[in-house]
């Protein structure tokens, strides 16, 4: 399912916000379920650095759903536009949580400070430095 708002619009304003909010280059990851219509369902925030295996993984977003049928996950997080394997672990963990709700997984998305990927292709989208400020 595809969020009912232009969903590469609606990431680059999650990036411009996150440009905005935050100065600093190192912050904790959050974990936030959005429904299809990009509204906010739950989120929670991870220590930096801290280190998860899958069932902690899984547990945490346990915490999060159940969302509507077809909810997102985005994951966001500092540091490099490159997919790294604790990013992908939050794929896995996504899939298994949705499948102990037994609900149909919605994408799951990795945002950071210079674009956004979906988890599942790893296709990076960059958003241009300047279209946050206005």
């Amino acid at each position: 399912m595809v969020l009912q708002l232009r969903t590469g619009d609606w990431l680059g304003d999650r990036v411009c916000d996150l440009r905005r909010r935050t100065r600093r280059r190192v912050f904790a990851t959050e974990l936030a379920v959005v429904s299809p219509d990009g509204a906010p369902v739950a989120s929670r925030d991870v220590a930096v650095g801290e280190r998860l295996d899958h069932g902690l993984r899984v547990d945490l977003l346990l915490g999060l759903l159940p969302g509507p049928p077809g909810a997102h996950l985005v994951v966001t997080r500092c540091g490099p536009p490159e997919l790294e394997p604790d990013d992908l672990g939050w794929l896995a963990a996504w899939t298994a949580a949705n499948g102990v709700t037994a609900t149909a997984p919605g994408p799951a998305w990795l945002l950071c400070r210079y674009g956004y990927a979906s988890l599942a292709s790893g296709t990076w989208h960059r958003v241009e430095p300047r279209r946050h400020r206005r």
